[in-house]
């Protein structure tokens, strides 16, 4: 399963000129950058509202550290 990993992320790395150079033909260059930028945090953005529960209610590390550090 590694190995279709590896290739997919190759695929995906070479269709990104491929899905730039078609919005060109819609939009400029500079605007088919920006509107792949504000695509990407928007996904970014959604990943993180989208963690499941137990995901957000964890503590960070440095709290928990600190929490045992101070229980002993």
């Amino acid at each position: 399963m590694g190995g279709r990993r590896g290739h997919d992320r190759g695929l995906r790395m070479l269709s990104g000129p491929a899905v730039i150079g078609r919005l060109t033909h819609l939009v400029a260059l500079n605007h088919a950058f920006v509107l792949l930028t504000l695509l990407c945090v928007i996904t970014a953005a959604a990943a993180r509202i989208l963690r499941t529960g137990s995901d957000r209610t964890r503590e960070p590390a440095h709290r928990t550290r600190e929490a045992a550090r101070s229980s002993h």
